[in-house]
């Protein structure tokens, strides 16, 4: 029974457009720095965001450094944060000062809010993957568009709930994203930017 539901629980996934894996371009990186969002034309705060990328790494198996840690470390490397630039990010330093053997970076060229009915958030974000020993990018992926764009994915759990009339079996299920406001935003784009990205267990 348990092995039926298995299959039926991939079959319903592949329906759902599962995304597919994109491989790695280099060996698996061993520790992650998430560098702060670069932003061409906003000023919005986008720690929220970068603190969810970090947390769906993490969930990913990647050993990751964000926030403050990865901002402290920066800096004591050398990048200078008034001038963000991913050309400037000091890879050679991070690598011999820190073992960091790679960088989370993000570009945002666009990141609005607009309160209201519809789908008030307007986004293009494209994150980056790059080895510190030669800057070579293992894997990249963006994402752009409006908010109905990734909000409403579906999404098979066939854990996630259970039959009422057969408790011991579960049964798959569909999940639709509602955003609300921008903290959730951040937290299913950072979810759909990462969802190709192999776990770093292979």
């Amino acid at each position: 029974m348990r092995v039926l539901l298995g299959m039926l629980s991939c079959a319903l996934a592949a329906c759902a457009g599962a995304p597919e894996v994109k491989p790695l371009r280099g060996p698996t990186p061993g520790s992650v720095l998430v560098v702060p969002s670069i932003q061409r034309n906003s000023s919005d705060n986008l720690s929220a965001f970068d603190l969810a990328l970090g947390a769906q790494l993490t969930q990913r198996g990647y050993l990751t450094q964000v926030g403050m840690a990865a901002v402290g470390k920066l800096h004591r490397a050398g990048w200078d944060h008034k001038k963000p630039r991913v050309e400037t990010i000091p890879f050679g330093a991070l690598l011999a000062e820190y073992g960091i053997d790679a960088v989370w970076t993000t570009e945002v060229s666009d990141w609005r809010y607009e309160p209201g009915d519809g789908s008030p958030f307007v986004f293009s974000v494209r994150c980056s993957l790059i080895a510190t020993r030669d800057k070579r990018v293992l894997w990249t992926d963006s994402v752009n568009g409006r908010q109905n764009a990734v909000n409403r994915r579906a999404r098979v759990d066939p854990f996630a709930d259970r039959d009422p009339f057969e408790s011991a079996d579960p049964i798959p299920w569909r999940v639709e994203n509602e955003v609300i406001e921008p903290r959730e935003m951040a937290e299913l784009l950072a979810r759909r930017l990462t969802e190709r990205l192999p776990g770093a267990g292979g």
